[in-house]
């Protein structure tokens, strides 16, 4: 897996300080990922490495899978708290698991997790907002106390486990309400990899782009967004809006910073 270099990179120890269990060697994550992970799966990544979300682009693909169950374990709580009120104390992934590190599971809890996690990659969704909205989904949606009833694996579960959020419905709610929130607020890389001022054409940098511009191209005000993103942002360059759509719009976006961007 070609990840050191940017493994060794700062940003990604400022953007997942807060990730029980991140490791920052390498050695212990190429040494995890040969000693838990299956060979299908390795080969999986390498394809998935370049779908998911831009920030875990950087990441070690093990130490994504830290960020992966955290996500899970931070949204089970903001589930549990809209869905029954702020409980007093509860679990997160897999109840008396919770705490239990991913690599010290058994074999098929792991192996069932990065399953999940892959396929949730497909998507390019980051995981807070796609478990979200898939809590939200399988509660209200897919009524998941009917789900509990004659279930008894499920009776000391409150809202679904990891294994059930990766279901067909499930994705398709989450990428859609991922979409429709964009429209409102649209969710930037965070890494600076993806900065306009650290451009080196890179393959996850042009599609950072031009994922950037397709997602705001619709809007009443594609233009002031493309400003915003360009001369605010740091996230685009005028030369990919000429690519993608037109040198009018750079044009547009140019007077758009001298009338408005400069007055805010």
């Amino acid at each position: 897996m070609n990840c050191q270099t940017s493994l060794q990179e700062n940003p990604n120890k400022a953007l997942f300080a807060t990730t029980p269990g991140v490791i920052n060697d390498w050695i212990v994550l190429e040494g995890l990922m040969y000693q838990f992970w299956k060979p299908d799966i390795v080969t999986a990544e390498r394809k998935r490495i370049r779908q998911t979300w831009f920030d875990y682009r950087h990441l070690h693909p093990v130490m994504r899978s830290f960020v992966f169950v955290h996500e899970y374990n931070e949204a089970y709580k903001r589930a549990y708290k809209r869905h029954y009120g702020k409980p007093k104390e509860i679990g997160g992934d897999l109840f008396a698991g919770a705490k239990t590190s991913l690599y010290k599971r058994n074999a098929h809890t792991l192996a069932i997790t990065l399953s999940r996690m892959h396929l949730i990659d497909e998507l390019g969704c980051p995981y807070d907002s796609y478990f979200n909205a898939a809590f939200d989904h399988f509660m209200i949606e897919k009524s998941y106390a009917d789900w509990r009833t004659g279930h008894k694996h499920l009776d000391r579960m409150p809202l679904p486990p990891l294994v059930m959020l990766a279901d067909a419905s499930s994705m398709i709610s989450s990428q859609k309400a991922f979409e429709h929130r964009n429209v409102f607020k649209l969710r930037l890389p965070k890494h600076p990899h993806y900065f306009a001022s650290n451009w080196s054409g890179t393959a996850n940098q042009k599609a950072c782009a031009k994922w950037l511009i397709n997602t705001v191209r619709q809007r009443v005000d594609r233009d002031v967004a493309l400003a915003r993103l360009a001369y605010e942002e740091d996230l685009l360059r005028e030369k990919e809006i000429v690519k993608y759509l037109s040198l009018d719009a750079v044009k547009s976006m140019r007077v758009i910073r001298k009338t408005t961007l400069n007055k805010n």
